[in-house]
């Protein structure tokens, strides 16, 4: 719109110089050393244009002249440019064919003139990574951080992923912890750590990071990965305190438990062998009880009956137990637990009248272990070795 208006006016202005000049052409005397011009007015004006346009054009070409070396240099920053842009695509096509070294030669044989020169680094570390040369990588991730520090942070991200697939987990969790200290909110760096360290199995590590995992509200980070997390680092530090022998270590271990995994069969296992562990039955018992009262359970059941129980006492439990979910346990599951209680009392005949319905074709290793035990105590011996000859077919053949 301005130039409309400029060009109007311009237009106006000459229009009216025109009638102006037609009405009295006027007059004009130049002299210059020794030069005299006799003409009219409009032609001055005309002479005076003239010159100015001469005068544009000599600006013109001087300043191209002055620009000569620019375009040179631009011109041969945008070759060699190219050269690097084109090296980088033949370093994919390179790695691509599973020509790992070669891809690597060429990703950073220009890449100081490249358009992104991270993406030099990228696939150089890609293909050191790829022919088993961790610290080819690692080298390269230290050069991006010395030439790109911003970029630095997410290539490393990317190499601990892919040392954490390839199972290095130990190298994997030392680059997370350097970028969560640097990044203490980044959500995808603290996922990364954390998957880390479950595959790791680094159990006091993820222990420490479970606070902050809690926090997470995320489509990435699911209720069931959290647990699984929960669930793996309780079970994973029970061992350690196990052999530390502290009874009140196991205690604070307990109080950790969220309530959502209070009675999860494995976390309870494992609390009761590590209650037997140390010398605590009473504590086993109790847990194990508790935790079938709540959900009742075909495998904690076995663990309860295995313990050292006062048998009038655990046969009273039991048939309270029985009576109050009574659909919670299939007729092999009762008979073998009132067999097993039969069998403590002294009670052969009751042990083999509820034994008797279970030995079946199909039945568990438990219940033909179960009866070469009641053989034994009958003083069969042949019919003791048959169960356990049975029990031994039927478990399944160690992986």
């Amino acid at each position: 719109m301005k130039r409309l208006f400029v060009i109007f006016f311009g237009l106006v202005l000459v229009g009216l110089a025109a009638l102006y000049f037609l009405r009295d052409p006027g007059s004009a005397d130049i002299s210059l050393l020794g030069w005299q011009l006799h003409t009219t007015a409009l032609g001055f004006l005309a002479l005076v244009a003239g010159l100015m346009i001469v005068l544009a054009l000599v600006w013109r070409l001087i300043a191209a002249l002055l620009r000569l070396p620019a375009f040179f240099r631009a011109r041969g920053a945008r070759t060699r440019r190219q050269r690097a842009d084109d090296a980088l695509l033949r370093a994919f096509a390179e790695s691509s064919r599973g020509q790992f070294a070669e891809a690597e030669t060429l990703a950073m044989s220009h890449w100081e003139e490249a358009s992104v020169g991270a993406m030099h680094f990228v696939i150089a570390l890609d293909a050191a990574f790829a022919r088993g040369d961790t610290a080819a990588a690692l080298a390269r991730l230290d050069q991006a951080r010395a030439t790109y520090p911003r970029f630095a942070g997410y290539l490393a991200l990317h190499l601990a992923n892919q040392l954490s697939n390839a199972g290095q987990h130990g190298t994997a969790i030392e680059l997370l912890q350097g970028l969560h200290g640097t990044h203490p909110q980044d959500e995808a760096v603290l996922l990364a750590l954390a998957r880390a360290l479950y595959a790791g199995e680094d159990w006091q590590k993820l222990q420490a990071l479970m606070p902050a995992l809690r926090r997470v509200k995320s489509a990435r980070l699911s209720e069931q990965t959290l647990w699984q997390w929960e669930r793996g680092q309780l079970l994973g530090r029970l061992p350690a305190l196990v052999r530390s022998g502290q009874a009140d270590g196991l205690r604070a271990w307990r109080n950790e438990v969220p309530k959502k995994l209070k009675t999860d069969p494995g976390l309870v296992q494992a609390q009761a062998q590590a209650a037997l562990a140390l010398q605590q039955p009473q504590e086993a018992q109790q847990m194990l009880e508790r935790a079938l009262e709540q959900s009742p359970n075909a495998v904690l059941l076995q663990q309860w009956l295995a313990l050292p129980l006062d048998v009038a006492a655990a046969t009273a439990w039991l048939d309270r137990l029985l009576a109050n979910h009574p659909e919670a346990f299939d007729r092999n599951t009762i008979g073998l637990a009132q067999a097993r209680l039969a069998l403590n009392r002294q009670d052969l005949a009751a042990a083999q009248s509820w034994l008797a319905p279970v030995l079946t074709q199909d039945a568990e290793p438990a219940a033909y272990l179960l009866a070469a035990e009641l053989a034994e105590q009958q003083r069969d011996s042949a019919t003791a070795c048959t169960w356990y000859a049975k029990a031994l077919a039927r478990r399944a053949p160690c992986a």
